[in-house]
């Protein structure tokens, strides 16, 4: 088994090991990347804090109520509210919370990115919840317009490889401000995507 909790993702070496969780992953690999100037965390103390600070909210304070095998088995074994698990009450709940609380943040430290013009593990953790909002049907230019500015540059400036489950669920026709400048990049360092698994070579 590629991953004790059965998910994704997870990091193969041409060695035989394996690492599993998103923070980890980005972490190796940009500890083989040379360009120093394009570190993912800051030297800076405050930057760091700053990014961290939204890394937690999204890791603890938003993810775990977007899993979906959660909300499926909440309703069925334990007598959660019914409804499509997508739009579920309880992942629109905390979403729509900590968003809130993620543009107020943001409005104080975003530049081009999540904190100040440079891209960081911020953003990298907030694009999947970005996913989540508008599968839950969220209008994110008009509730979170910071968050929106931010995701439309990632996308737009970010050399990043990304599955193609934005197309797959024509997500960027959810977002009307996206549909001008949906474009797909290519990060500079050699990773494919494998059923899920990240395959470095």
């Amino acid at each position: 088994m590629f991953n004790p909790e059965g998910r994704i993702p997870v990091l193969l070496l041409p060695d035989g090991r394996k690492m599993t969780q998103s923070g980890p992953i980005i972490d190796y690999i940009e500890s083989h990347i040379d360009d120093v100037g394009s570190s993912l965390v800051p030297e800076d103390p405050w930057v760091n804090a700053n990014i961290k600070r939204l890394m937690w909210i999204i890791a603890a304070d938003i993810q775990p109520y977007q899993n979906i095998p959660f909300i499926i088995q909440a309703m069925s074994d334990w007598g959660m509210v019914k409804a499509s698990p997508t739009e579920h009450p309880l992942r629109l709940h905390f979403i729509r919370r900590e968003f809130g609380a993620v543009e107020t943040i943001m409005e104080e430290t975003a530049g081009k990115f999540s904190v100040g013009n440079k891209i960081s593990l911020a953003d990298c953790f907030l694009v999947p919840q970005i996913r989540n909002a508008l599968l839950a049907g969220i209008d994110l230019d008009k509730e979170f317009p910071t968050i929106s500015k931010i995701f439309l540059t990632i996308y737009s400036k970010c050399q990043i490889y990304l599955r193609s489950w934005m197309m797959q669920e024509g997500l960027y026709n959810l977002l009307p401000s996206m549909q001008k400048s949906f474009k797909f990049f290519t990060k500079k360092i050699r990773v494919k995507f494998l059923s899920g698994a990240f395959l470095v070579s």
